[in-house]
C-alpha cells in the first residue's frame, strides 16, 4: 500500500472516530472526558501513526507528549511537568533519528533510483555510488558542484552545517533535485540568480527560506527541486 493511500486511510479513520466520539459524548456516556481533549488526542494518535510510517520521529513523539500532557491524570503522570515530558520527547526524537537515520537514507536512495528518467544519460554508477551524496554529523562541510554535470544529490546532516555552491548557469537536463534529510542542522544552497526553486520539503519545527526573489521575466529554464525533511533546523536557498 502506498504511503499516500495509507495516510488517506488514517485520516478517514480519524474522521469516523471523531464522529463516533461526538455522538457518544452527546449521549452522556463520556461525561468524565472533555470532548475537545478526546478529539485532540485522536488527532495526535493519527499524526503519530503517520509519522511512524514515514520514520519521522518528531511526528511520533511530540504528538504522544501532547497526549501525555492532556491526559496526565488518567495516565498517572501528574508528577511529571510539561517541560519534562516535552524534553523527553525531544531526546527520544534525537536518539531515534540518529539510530534509524540510515534506514531513512536508504529510503531516499530507493526513491532516487525510482525517479530516474529512463531517457537521461545518467550512468548506473552515479546512482549506485551516489557521487553527489553529502553525509556529515556534528561538523561542517562545503561542497561545490558543476551545474552542467549535476542531476541529483542528497544531503544527510545531523547537528551540522552544510554549504552547497553551484558553479555554472545551466543544469545538465534543465532540472535537478536535491534531497535533504537534516536534524538540528543548517543547510545553505547557493544557486545562479536565474534558477527557479521549487520547495517540496516537509519541515518539523524547522523552515526553508528562498532569498533574493526574482521577477517572472528573470526566471530561466533551469529548475532545482528541494525535497526531503528538515527537522529542528533550517535550509536557506540563496540566488547569487
Amino acid at each position: 500500500m502506498k504511503k499516500r493511500k495509507i495516510g488517506t486511510v488514517l485520516w478517514g479513520i480519524f474522521f469516523i472516530l471523531s464522529a463516533v466520539f461526538m455522538v457518544v459524548a452527546k449521549l452522556g456516556y463520556l461525561q468524565e472526558f472533555n470532548i475537545f481533549s478526546i478529539m485532540l488526542g485522536v488527532i495526535c494518535v493519527g499524526v503519530a501513526i503517520n509519522g511512524l510510517i514515514k520514520l519521522s520521529f518528531a511526528e511520533v513523539f511530540f504528538p504522544l507528549s501532547i497526549i501525555a500532557i492532556i491526559f496526565d491524570k488518567k495516565l498517572g503522570l501528574e508528577s511529571l511537568s510539561t517541560w519534562t515530558i516535552l524534553l523527553a520527547a525531544l531526546f527520544l526524537t534525537i536518539g531515534f533519528e540518529m539510530i534509524f537515520g540510515a534506514i531513512k537514507k536508504n529510503r531516499y536512495k530507493n526513491k532516487f533510483k525510482a525517479n530516474i528518467n529512463i531517457n537521461s544519460n545518467i550512468k548506473p554508477s552515479f546512482v549506485d555510488n551516489f557521487a553527489n551524496e553529502i553525509n556529515v554529523s556534528m561538523g561542517a562541510t562545503s561542497k561545490y558542484y558543476i551545474s552542467e554535470e549535476f542531476v541529483k544529490g542528497m544531503i544527510n546532516a545531523s547537528f551540522s552545517g552544510v554549504k552547497v555552491y553551484f558553479e555554472g548557469e545551466n543544469l545538465k537536463e534543465k532540472t535537478a533535485t536535491i534531497y535533504i534529510n537534516t536534524l538540528f542542522s543548517g543547510v545553505e544552497i547557493y544557486v545562479p540568480r536565474g534558477w527557479n526553486i521549487v520547495d517540496k520539503t516537509k519541515t518539523i519545527m524547522g523552515g526553508i527560506n528562498i532569498h533574493n526573489g526574482i521577477a517572472g521575466n528573470e526566471i530561466g529554464e533551469n529548475t532545482l527541486y528541494i525535497e526531503g525533511n528538515v527537522t529542528f533546523g533550517g535550509c536557506e536557498i540563496r540566488r547569487l
